[in-house]
């Protein structure tokens, strides 16, 4: 059994939803399943799948003692029909029978990082490291198919992303403009909002504060599944509205149609442009975090790095900012949406932006937590069957069927109290009285009020940022915003007029503490003691 395992492909991640016990069986190339009985998870299959079929081709993969390689194709067929979407496995639960550490649990579980990418990553981040910029590029080689050339190098300047953009139709570009200035707009007003301010306690002593933007920003903005172009415009637009002077962004090697070579996208391109970055690389991945961290290819070594990635990518700038070397914006985790909605809420609107989010990946999480029981069996009914609209390439119906969940809340209070406790990245909020909710809750990343919104808009272009804290970080901290780039530090001026008050008293509070040095420090800036010391 294990030997055939370990003969199976290694695909990413084949989710495979198990009937027993309601629990899922995860295969991700490295460790097998969570349960070792192979007959087990053939018996799971059967009930899972609609065609008993299925589920024989992988108990026979368990009687083939001999053949492993038989074994192993056998066994890697049955995975593969038993991950394409089924009836959806979602139902609605009543809000009463859920235990209050649910959504802990699956924080923790989800917090415990990716061992296998932050072994990738370490090994990637410390090659780059010593070997530097021709390290980068052979790992950009290895995992992008990326050889710079003159016509296509790794640093784009002006006039080549002109020329990579020239052949965007008008539309798309008024696009970005329009996204674009949205987005600044609201950086820019972020940034009014955070002020510089003097106060005088006593004669002879001014304190202050005062806003300093951070020297260096690096940038990421994926291009794998989905070219982000918002990713470019809500990274590089915070950093220049915050007054960063040295933003460098950074977006992986793309293969148009048509194209023998990759390079970047063309609307990230034109994107960069709008946005005003400072130098644009063309790298992808943990290469990509490795240069704007270590300062390759003429960046400015990055004090902050900031922008989404896959699991490799965040654990490249977790480890980074273990060891001191960037700070980061967040640690992000697989993206998490919620709506609380009532009997007044568009039951398909509910449906759709559900599935909307589920597409980011199989592990993309969306609850609903439902103020109405007929809404709550509707979604129940009307998620599955938009997520299988959307197509065999979509991870959107595994998503829903795997980690989607329906709460029934009996109150407004109830909806609260569990949105906080699962603290999602996203929350969506379709209600009679939305204010209620708005004044209310108090942990989520981002807040979309209004039968109007959904989380697309502030995707792509609403304004305020779409890089949000996930795994239950909104409870202690927000998104990318301007005050991420921007050091509030504070600064005193005392005269000697001034130090008559204040330094008697720190001199008394450091003998409370034992620590006389600090104390006679205190005590020379006094006038009997300076005089003393003048005598």
């Amino acid at each position: 059994c294990a030997a055939t395992l370990r003969l199976l492909p290694p695909p990413s991640a084949t989710i495979l939803r198990c009937a027993l016990s309601r629990r899922a069986l995860r295969f991700s190339g490295q460790g097998g399943f969570a349960i070792a009985d192979f007959a087990a998870v053939a018996s799971a299959m059967k009930v899972a799948t609609a065609t008993p079929a299925h589920a024989s081709l992988a108990q026979e993969a368990v009687k083939a003692t001999a053949g492993a390689r038989a074994a192993a194709s056998a066994a890697a067929q049955a995975l593969a029909v038993a991950s394409i979407p089924q009836a959806a496995s979602v139902w609605v639960k009543e809000a009463a029978t859920q235990k209050g550490g649910d959504a802990v649990a699956l924080a923790q579980r989800q917090s415990g990082g990716n061992p296998f990418a932050r072994e990738i990553a370490e090994s990637i981040l410390n090659d780059i490291s010593e070997g530097g910029e021709a390290a980068a590029l052979r790992h950009a080689e290895r995992l992008d198919k990326f050889v710079p050339t003159e016509a296509r190098p790794v640093v784009l300047l002006k006039e080549q992303l002109e020329a990579r953009s020239a052949g965007l139709d008008a539309q798309t570009k008024a696009d970005i403009e329009a996204a674009h200035a949205n987005i600044r707009g609201f950086a820019d007003a972020q940034r009014a909002s955070m002020q510089d301010f003097e106060t005088s306690p006593a004669p002879g002593i001014v304190l202050g504060q005062k806003q300093v933007p951070v020297n260096s920003v690096g940038c990421y903005s994926p291009a794998g599944r989905f070219c982000h172009v918002a990713s470019v415009l809500m990274t590089v637009a915070t950093a220049k509205a915050a007054g960063v002077k040295n933003v460098t962004l950074c977006c992986p090697p793309y293969r148009s149609p048509g194209e023998d070579s990759p390079w970047v996208h063309p609307a990230q391109a034109y994107a960069a442009l709008v946005s005003g970055a400072d130098r644009v690389l063309c790298m992808g991945g943990v290469q990509a975090i490795s240069c704007m961290a270590y300062g390759l290819f003429g960046a400015v070594p990055a004090d902050v790095i900031c922008g989404p990635g896959n699991a490799f990518v965040a654990e490249a700038k977790a480890l980074l900012a273990e060891k001191g070397v960037s700070g980061i914006d967040l640690f992000a985790g697989p993206t998490e949406s919620g709506i609380i909605a009532d009997e007044t809420a568009n039951p398909e609107h509910v449906a759709i932006d559900l599935i909307s989010q589920a597409e980011h990946g199989p592990t993309s999480k969306t609850v609903l937590f439902a103020l109405d029981r007929k809404l709550a069996e509707y979604v129940a009914k009307r998620a599955p069957e938009l997520a299988v609209d959307l197509g065999a390439d979509s991870a959107a119906a595994t998503s829903w069927r795997d980690v989607g969940e329906i709460i029934l809340c009996d109150s407004r209070e109830e909806a609260v109290r569990r949105s906080d406790e699962y603290a999602l990245e996203h929350m969506q909020v379709h209600t009679a009285d939305d204010d209620y909710f708005l004044q209310n809750m108090t942990a989520y990343g981002g807040l979309f009020c209004g039968p109007g919104n959904t989380v697309s808009l502030g995707d792509k272009c609403l304004g305020p940022n779409h890089t949000l804290p996930t795994m239950r970080a909104g409870r202690f901290t927000g998104g990318l915003t301007v005050s991420k780039l921007v050091r509030t530090v504070t600064w005193s001026r005392v005269t000697t007029e001034g130090a008559q008050t204040v330094a008697p008293l720190a001199a008394r509070i450091s003998r409370y503490e034992g620590m006389e040095g600090h104390a006679r420090a205190a005590d020379s800036r006094t006038e009997s003691k300076t005089a003393a010391h003048a005598a």
